[in-house]
């Protein structure tokens, strides 16, 4: 069974409840310039994180409780890879365009 990123997999939970069913689309598209992250639980300092590694917080994702955050363009794998390594980072991902079915 292929792995699933922790984003998709929440996503999919959530929609499927409604009989939706989510899944990435076949051409891997995400949202340019944009990364999902979440961050352990207590950190005060979100912004603090993000701006290390060139991000900017622009909301939440309140079920999934992960940040939206803009890096700059052609470099959300190299973000989403620094801040995964980082230990108060739960997950860093590209934004992936998702296909309700």
């Amino acid at each position: 069974m292929p792995a699933v990123s922790p984003m998709l997999f929440a996503l999919g939970l959530s929609v499927s409840g409604g009989g939706l069913d989510a899944a990435p689309k076949h051409d891997q598209e995400w949202r340019e310039g944009r990364i999902l992250v979440k961050l352990r639980a207590g950190l005060p300092e979100a912004d603090k994180i993000l701006a290390r590694y060139g991000g900017k917080s622009i909301g939440r994702l309140r079920k999934l409780g992960a940040h939206r955050v803009n890096v700059p363009p052609q470099a959300e794998d190299a973000v989403a890879k620094a801040l995964a390594r980082n230990p108060h980072v739960k997950f860093a991902e590209k934004d992936m365009l998702v296909e309700l079915r």
